[in-house]
């Protein structure tokens, strides 16, 4: 099934014209104007199939929407129905596209038997569910997803954020070390095993894991206020003064935590013996 009329259908058809001219010794020899009618039909037909189907892809929706009327019992069409419903839900903060999606995604695994196809399913839908802020529920699907598929480092980093959040940090170390060297997971692997250290109490390895995150994500400020804090708890209190000063130069004042920023610098002045700029800090955070 797609959207446009095969590419392939094209080439063919052009080498089928080839192998006719070659055999005529490339001399059209009358048969131009057949030519001509082959190739205004092809266009002709090709370009209504096309005008029909833009009528359809409006959105993904309306999209998958088509293929699971004309293919009821495939797989594809319900899992990629269901992708699109998370991305909007994603974007709109909708729980109830959250909701769909998961539907679609119990749909499509009654659809298909294969190991690779199961494991990326129960990973997209333990990330609905985790959306939802199921997260028991979401941990069994990757639990599901990795039984299937052992190597899949998205559902083993996302297991490990989903027990991060559930504080069972013991759980969730074993997942982000396993998965904080994959490129593709890095971020949310050093974010989240972050996070872990530092409830836990291991803020030098808290300091450590967000350094390497800023790395990658340098416009993260309330990550900054997290190495903060463990500075502060370490005793490093300039350390933390130098990165919530640059938390807040580079947020703004309309950044969300702009307030606990300045809190928890005058915190850090204060046991600076720094009176004066700690009152100052403390007044901003009002």
């Amino acid at each position: 099934y797609t959207y446009l009329p095969y590419v392939g259908l094209c080439l063919a058809l052009l080498a089928l014209i080839h192998k006719w001219l070659k055999a005529s010794g490339g001399v059209l020899k009358g048969r131009g104007i057949l030519i001509t009618g082959v190739f205004s039909a092809v266009v002709l037909i090709f370009g209504s199939l096309s005008q029909v189907q833009a009528k359809v892809w409006v959105n993904s929706d309306r999209l998958w929407s088509q293929v699971i009327e004309r293919y009821p019992n495939a797989y594809l069409g319900y899992k990629s129905r269901g992708y699109y419903f998370s991305v909007l839900a994603k974007e709109q903060s909708n729980s109830d596209l959250f909701q769909r999606a998961i539907t679609d995604y119990d749909l499509a695994l009654e659809r298909t038997t294969k190991s690779d196809d199961l494991s990326e399913v129960h990973t997209i839908r333990g990330y609905a569910l985790f959306a939802l802020g199921r997260d028991v529920e979401a941990v069994a699907a990757y639990d599901r997803a990795l039984a299937l598929d052992p190597k899949n480092d998205q559902a083993r980093s996302n297991r490990g954020v989903a027990l991060v959040r559930l504080k069972r940090y013991d759980e969730a170390f074993p997942e982000l070390n396993a998965t904080v060297e994959n490129p593709e997971y890095r971020a949310q692997s050093l974010k989240a095993r972050s996070v872990a250290s530092f409830y836990t109490r291991d803020y030098a390895a808290t300091i450590a894991d967000v350094d390497e995150y800023l790395r990658l994500n340098p416009n993260e400020y309330d990550m900054m206020n997290q190495k903060a804090v463990s500075c502060i708890n370490l005793g490093q209190y300039q350390e933390a003064v130098e990165t919530l000063s640059q938390a807040i130069q580079l947020a703004g004042s309309t950044h969300p935590s702009i307030k606990q920023f300045y809190k928890n610098r005058g915190l850090a002045y204060e046991l600076l013996g720094d009176q004066e700029r700690a009152a100052q800090d403390r007044r901003m955070a009002q």
